[in-house]
């Protein structure tokens, strides 16, 4: 799971895909899940806890503490 910044209408955006990490990317691996992070994502998700939880057998990812901007 890859977290990158898109244009936004206010600045950068939170985008997250399904895709292999860049060269420059930070890597980290939260409960079992390799986590790629742009390192211009960084500072956005300084205070965020990135967890995963599973219900029914079903895994999601939770993003505790984030709070995107909507200024537009």
């Amino acid at each position: 799971i890859r977290f990158y910044s898109v244009a936004g209408c206010c600045g950068s955006s939170l985008a997250v895909a399904l895709q292999p990490a860049e060269e420059s990317d930070l890597v980290e691996i939260i409960d079992e899940v390799k986590i790629a992070i742009q390192p211009e994502m960084k500072e956005e998700l300084s205070n965020v806890t990135i967890a995963t939880e599973e219900d029914n057998g079903e895994l999601s990812l939770v993003l505790e503490g984030y709070n995107p901007s909507a200024c537009c």
